[in-house]
């Protein structure tokens, strides 16, 4: 297969062109091969793909390779637990979190993806590693943006991550959200109360719906009309400021384990 033999000349490759034009042929397989293999990513990951995606994403390679190797990465965690959690055993999800901390805006957006698939399809488990490896912030630091499908990419990984949050209150409902609350105690939640501004209906309403469901942010019942920052976080509950850097871990939810 195609995939086999591109996947064993990206790991033996050391030009950077060659990387390039291989990796370029991988991400295409998504787009020209899936309909015809549904298992093509899952080729990918036996073939022994993922540690070769690691070192392209950690080592000084061009942005172009870069941006490739995250196109396949968000590929792949689209796929089931078991090839996000290949991903997370193949440590490539740390550098990229790393790449949505300190790249540019193009390579963030694949990077976001990445991510945020991995958020919408992993277990309570692999959501919890996201959480620990540093995700929170640099996804809200995201939303200071003015890119449409890089903010709300990043909107919906940190959607996921707070549903998550939830089901790990096990029926609690005194106790705070703690993906929630640190999102607030690190400054999210002025990234999220200033895409009320945001030029964008459907950033805006999902932005609205997190600050209403979350944080019991007062939205505007006209979703189309931007609310008023004025007064945006009267509401917002304290914390203490010796609160911790990373949110506590949530229990496990009872399907969360693989």
């Amino acid at each position: 297969m195609l995939c086999i033999y591109c996947s064993l000349r990206v790991r033996r490759c050391q030009k950077k062109k060659l990387s390039i034009v291989l990796l370029q042929c991988l991400a295409g397989v998504y787009f020209g091969v899936l309909n015809l293999c549904n298992n093509v990513f899952q080729v990918i990951v036996e073939q022994g793909i993922l540690p070769c995606l690691a070192q392209l994403l950690a080592r000084n390679y061009p942005k172009i390779i870069k941006k490739q190797a995250c196109l396949i990465v968000s590929n792949i965690t689209a796929g089931s637990k078991d090839q996000i959690q290949a991903v997370i055993d193949a440590d490539v999800m740390n550098h990229v979190i790393v790449l949505l901390k300190t790249s540019e805006t193009d390579l963030k957006k694949e990077a976001a993806w990445a991510i945020s698939n991995a958020a919408s399809g992993g277990s309570s488990d692999q959501i919890q590693y996201l959480v620990s490896r540093g995700c929170l912030e640099p996804l809200c630091n995201v939303l200071k943006y003015q890119d449409v499908d890089l903010v709300y990419t990043c909107l919906e990984g940190l959607q996921n991550i707070l549903v998550e949050g939830e089901i790990g209150k096990q029926g609690n409902e005194s106790v705070m959200n703690p993906y929630a609350q640190f999102i607030l105690e690190n400054g999210g939640l002025d990234n999220l109360e200033e895409l009320q501004d945001f030029d964008n209906d459907a950033v805006y309403k999902l932005a609205m719906t997190l600050l209403e469901r979350y944080w019991d942010e007062e939205v505007s019942d006209d979703a189309n009309l931007p609310a008023s920052k004025d007064g945006s976080a009267e509401n917002v509950e304290t914390v203490p400021e010796d609160a911790a850097a990373q949110p506590p871990v949530p229990a496990p939810s009872a399907d969360g384990t693989e």
